[in-house]
């Protein structure tokens, strides 16, 4: 096992003193083979050591590089931050010590919203500072991709809408280019919804219209980009679709749909909620939908019809599985749902 063959390189390690070559790649080896039997912990020891009493080895930027990737991997974000920092601050012009910079910026994300600005502040020295990193390095690619991703989750759409197109621009053929149209499109439909927001500060009828008609225009492009992701999932087998993908294109149906909602095209909006509706009829998502069905059914002066679909989503709010409700990433449970379309049904809305 992983295990005994560590052990045996340790010893190698200790028999070889006179060989510091053979010690040097014997110790490498035991630490590696900790880490492929899963002893971060022993692993993560035996690369300090090697730096410690071999600071001068070429693989010494490595092993700061490696001890930040298995507390990486082990969720430690803190003790990884701490490991890639100090490979970075000892080797910046060494290739594995610029390594340590990306995934730093993950450890970063991975703490949560505090640290986002972190993890972009580290991420333009990849992109705008690097003396190691080209555009042509999958180092690069990796930065750009992961700051439009950094940008949107702190909110900052604007910026994330030119760094994601970049990301695009750049790298058709990346196999993260759907996540990054999907998040492309969340950007401009979110940076329109701001837009919105910013009518009630408006002074001018003219400004009014100009956010109005700007708001529009991402509205569109979000809708058209939406479009795209739900074209390029539904050409797959959804069996082959792992779960993230699958919230992608869920989302991506609900939101294509709220782009015409927003714009008051409600007709168009109807339609894709229903199908949202039809395809996720198994999921609290087609709930979801069917809110907006009946929403749209209402502005368009249609009250019974908005009543049939409130009787329809009520019984599919009892016939769903339970363990739908469970799953979701929703808070709202089967109860919360039969509870709120009871009281719209009670509140002489339509």
């Amino acid at each position: 096992c992983f295990a005994e063959a560590a052990a045996t390189h340790l010893e190698l390690a200790k028999m070889n003193t006179l060989n510091e070559r053979r010690a040097s790649e014997s110790s490498w080896q035991a630490a590696e083979l900790y880490a492929k039997a899963g002893d971060t912990s022993r692993a993560v020891q035996l690369h300090q050591e090697f730096v410690r009493e071999r600071p001068d080895d070429p693989l010494v930027p490595r092993a700061w590089l490696r001890m930040g990737q298995l507390r990486h991997g082990a969720r430690q974000f803190r003790a990884a931050i701490a490991a890639y920092q100090e490979c970075y601050r000892r080797f910046p012009r060494n290739l594995d010590g610029a390594r340590a910079l990306v995934p730093l910026a993950q450890c970063y994300v991975g703490l949560g919203a505090d640290s986002l600005e972190l993890a972009e502040k580290t991420l333009r020295v990849v992109l705008q500072q690097s003396e190691v990193f080209t555009p042509e390095a999958p180092e690069f690619a990796d930065a750009l991709f992961l700051l439009g991703d950094v940008l949107s989750r702190r909110g900052e759409f604007e910026r994330a809408v030119a760094t994601l197109e970049e990301a695009l621009d750049r790298y058709p053929d990346d196999p993260r280019v759907r996540r990054t149209r999907f998040l492309l499109a969340d950007s401009y439909r979110q940076s329109a919804l701001a837009l919105r927001r910013e009518i009630s500060k408006a002074q001018f009828e003219g400004e009014i219209e100009q956010i109005r008609n700007e708001s529009a225009q991402r509205l569109a492009t979000a809708r058209d980009l939406y479009r795209q992701v739900v074209a390029e999932y539904e050409t797959q087998d959804p069996a082959n679709l792992d779960p993230v993908e699958r919230m992608y294109l869920r989302h991506a149906y609900l939101y294509e749909a709220d782009c015409y909602f927003e714009t008051q095209n409600f007709h168009a909006a109807l339609k894709l909620y229903e199908e949202a509706a039809g395809n996720y009829r198994d999921l609290p998502s087609g709930l979801a939908a069917y809110i907006q069905i009946i929403n749209c059914h209402v502005f368009l002066g249609q009250p019974e019809e908005a009543r049939a679909a409130l009787a329809r989503a009520l019984v599919l709010v009892n016939a769903m599985p339970q363990e739908a409700f469970e799953q979701s990433a929703s808070p709202e449970t089967r109860s919360s749902w039969k509870t709120y379309f009871e009281w719209l049904g009670e509140s002489g809305l339509f």
